[in-house]
């Protein structure tokens, strides 16, 4: 009973981790995409010194 208890951890564990850096990856790409466009529709507006 401890070994499948211990392998359940594991393996929640392991997803947990996978997700946790799924997430930062959404959220950096995320971020640099705001800052592109922003800078893009920045340069793009017409009499904007």
């Amino acid at each position: 009973m401890r070994e499948h208890v211990y392998q359940a951890s594991r393996r929640r564990h392991e997803r947990l981790g996978r997700v946790r850096e799924l997430s930062l990856l959404i959220t950096e790409r995320a971020a640099a995409t705001s800052l592109g466009l922003g800078t893009a529709f920045e340069h793009a507006i017409p009499g904007r010194t």
